[in-house]
């Protein structure tokens, strides 16, 4: 545990979490102060040195809080070399958002269920 990462907890008083991971699929959870992004750069680059195998930028994405400034959008764009995309998006067939539930973010889920009921 690193005492100068911010992590991410929702209430503020649960406890933080970090990434959630599946397989060769990982949603990484941070504040977007530069010191944990930083961390979480300089983790996924021993990573790349450990392993072999290098994180694809091009395919990775960072999703902010649509009223997120330009300013802290551009800083953390910087520092990570990632693009920034909008929600909702699917990780493992699920969607994520934070807004209102719509059944639109469900309807890939629901097509593949129904798909599977009718094979």
């Amino acid at each position: 545990m690193n005492l100068y990462f911010d992590g991410f907890g929702l209430p503020k008083w649960s406890p933080k979490i970090n990434h959630l991971a599946y397989a060769d699929n990982a949603i990484i959870v941070s504040s977007s102060d530069a010191i944990s992004l930083q961390l979480v750069m300089d983790v996924l680059s021993a990573y790349e040195v450990a392993s072999g195998q290098l994180i694809n930028k091009a395919k990775s994405a960072i999703y902010m809080h649509h009223s997120t400034s330009l300013e802290v959008i551009s800083k953390v764009q910087r520092v990570t070399g990632i693009s920034r995309q909008d929600f909702p998006f699917t990780y493992l067939g699920c969607p994520i958002f934070y807004v209102r539930r719509k059944i639109d973010y469900y309807q890939g889920l629901l097509n593949k269920i129904t798909d599977k009921l009718q094979a």
